[in-house]
Order: structure tokens, then sequence, then C-alpha cells
């Protein structure tokens, strides 16, 4: 499944396959090694720190400075509202955690719904396998 700016995410009889970026070497981990999958969704929240700018310029003196940093502070703020990041964590044997991030999407975008779809098929491809799955309407 093609998830966005060279990101993929596949799974077949034998493998799970994550693709980090294009042009990159592709992650394989065989079904019989997983012992636990992750989905796990976030807010955008690193968009905050526009925040921080926004309160430095309240205290400029100049009307233009302090307009700019209440401008900064609002696009923080729906960033951080509009913007989802995805990522998976895969459990194999071991105990050993593979963080995969799946990439950022604005919410009810074509690229959400790429994600939606990934999700959903990771979900009955673990369950089908008897893989624990955690996360959203795990």
């Amino acid at each position: 499944m093609d998830l966005g700016n060279g990101r993929g995410l596949s799974m077949d009889a034998e493998r799970l396959t994550f693709q980090g970026r294009a042009g990159g070497p592709p992650l394989d981990v065989a079904w019989s090694r997983v012992r636990r999958l992750e989905w796990r969704t976030r807010p955008y929240v690193e968009a905050l720190g526009l925040l921080a700018f926004s309160l430095l310029g309240l205290w400029a003196l100049a009307p233009a400075i302090r307009g700019m940093a209440v401008g900064a502070g609002v696009v923080g703020l729906l960033l951080a509202a509009l913007y989802r990041h995805h990522g998976l964590t895969v459990e194999v044997e071991g105990g050993a955690r593979l963080q995969w991030p799946l990439g950022m999407a604005l919410r009810g975008s074509a690229r959400e719904a790429r994600l939606e779809a990934a999700r959903v098929a990771l979900l009955e491809a673990g369950r089908a396998r008897g893989v624990p799955v955690a996360g959203p309407d795990a």
C-alpha cells in the first residue's frame, strides 16, 4: 500500500514490509517473528512550538511584530488540530520493538484515507495470524 511521500506498507503470507522512503531499503519482518502490533495516531504537537514565538512576540513594541506573533500562534494551533502523525510499532520475538513512522496526514485527506485503509488491512492480517493488535478500534 502506498502511504505517500515514498512510504509504503505491504503484507503477504510470509512477511510484513515497510518502505521508509523512496529509494531506501525496505524493512522486512517475517510474520512468524511478529509478537504484537500497535498502531499509533497522535496530534501534531510539535507545531505548538510556534506558540513560544507568539509569547515572545507579545512583548514587542511594534504592532506588526505582535501581529506576526499572533499569526504564528494561530498557525501552530491549526496545524496541531488538523494534522496527525501515524506510526506502527512491531514487537518481534525477543522483545525488540521496531518503530515505523508511517507519516503525517491532514484530517479527512486522501492520504489519511490511505493510512486508514492500511490500518484496517493490518488489523485483519494480524488477527488472521493470531497476532495481537493494539491501537484505535483494535
